[in-house]
């Protein structure tokens, strides 16, 4: 009984990496930003589209907690009018708001970089 529980348990650990490595393949595939974060807004995975999209060299380099992007990020609506972290879309997703179809403009602090932002 016991080794049967233990091939069960090795069998579900192998589909699992399996699935996951399929799904990050998936994501890396895409050609938007995707980031995905605990409920505290650590990055949990995030592609290289999104790393690319944000001036960084690679996946590794962006993990980092929301809290290390307040430094070094600026949001602005269309208007112009900048956006305090609080208000920024993650910001506001994990305080359990929706968001959808909003565009912001974001610039890199510290590299001058600038993009034009669509979340959903």
């Amino acid at each position: 009984k016991e080794q049967q529980d233990q091939c069960k348990i090795e069998k579900l650990a192998s589909e699992s990496q399996r699935d996951k490595a399929q799904l990050e393949a998936v994501f890396d595939a895409v050609m938007d930003g995707v980031v995905v974060t605990d409920l505290t807004g650590r990055f949990l995975f995030l592609n290289e589209s999104q790393a690319r999209i944000c001036g960084f060299p690679n996946v590794d380099s962006m993990k980092q907690n929301f809290s290390f992007f307040e430094k070094i990020f600026e949001l602005r609506r269309l208007d112009g009018e900048i956006l305090p972290p609080n208000q920024w879309p993650l910001s506001r997703i994990l305080r359990g708001k929706s968001v959808t179809n909003e565009e912001l403009y974001g610039r890199r602090t510290d590299t001058g970089q600038e993009w034009l932002f669509s979340y959903s």
